[in-house]
C-alpha cells in the first residue's frame, strides 16, 4: 500500500466515524424526548393516583356519614345496635406530601482528552467534530441517566401511592357491603 491508499483509508474511517457519531447523537436526542414524554406521563398519572386517593377518602367520609344517619334511623324505629363503618388508615408518612421529582439536565463538560492522534493524514475538522460528537454524545448518555433514575423514583412514588388507594379501597369496599346489608335490614 503506498501513502495515498493510507490517507484514503484513514479518511474513510475518519468520515464512517463522523457519521456513526451523528447517528448515535440523533438517537440519544430521540432517546431523551421519549424518555421526558414519559417523565411527563408518569407525573401525569401520579396526580390522577393522588386524585383517587382523596376521592376515595370522600366516598368513605360520606359511607361514615350515611351510616350515622341509618344509625339515628334505625334507633328512633329500632333500638338496637347501629353498623360500624371502618376508618380509613391512616398514614404518618403521607405521599401526598412528597414532592415530585424533577428532572434537571445539567450539561457536564467531558474531561480532556488524553490521547489526540495528530499526523498529517488526519483531517483536522473531522476530527474536531469527532471530539464535539463524543462529548454530546457523553453528555446526552448521562442526562439519559438522569430521566431514568427520575423515572425510577416516580415509579417508586407511584407504587406508593397506589398501595395505599388499594388499602382504602378495600376499606370503602367492605363498608359500602354493610350500609347495603344494613340499608336491606331497615328496608
Amino acid at each position: 500500500m503506498n501513502i495515498d491508499s493510507y490517507k484514503e483509508n484513514i479518511r474513510y474511517t475518519q468520515n464512517q466515524s463522523l457519521q456513526k457519531t451523528r447517528e448515535i447523537i440523533n438517537t440519544l436526542n430521540q432517546t431523551q424526548d421519549i424518555g421526558s414524554e414519559s417523565l411527563k406521563m408518569l407525573n401525569e398519572q401520579y396526580e390522577k393516583l393522588k386524585r383517587c386517593d382523596l376521592h376515595t377518602e370522600n366516598i368513605n367520609h360520606n359511607l361514615e356519614t350515611s351510616s350515622n344517619i341509618l344509625g339515628k334511623i334505625k334507633h328512633f324505629f329500632f333500638p338496637r345496635k347501629a353498623c360500624k363503618i371502618e376508618k380509613l388508615p391512616q398514614n404518618n408518612d403521607d405521599i401526598n406530601d412528597v414532592v415530585n421529582v424533577v428532572v434537571n439536565v445539567v450539561g457536564v463538560k467531558s474531561k480532556d482528552k488524553d490521547i489526540k492522534i495528530k499526523s498529517e493524514f488526519v483531517d483536522k475538522d473531522i476530527e474536531n467534530e469527532l471530539e464535539n460528537n463524543i462529548d454530546e454524545i457523553n453528555l446526552g448518555v448521562q442526562n439519559l441517566k438522569t430521566i431514568a433514575l427520575t423515572m425510577n423514583s416516580q415509579l417508586d412514588l407511584d407504587m406508593k401511592l397506589l398501595d395505599k388507594v388499594n388499602t382504602k379501597s378495600e376499606v370503602v369496599n367492605r363498608n359500602l357491603s354493610k350500609m347495603n346489608k344494613e340499608i336491606t335490614k331497615v328496608l
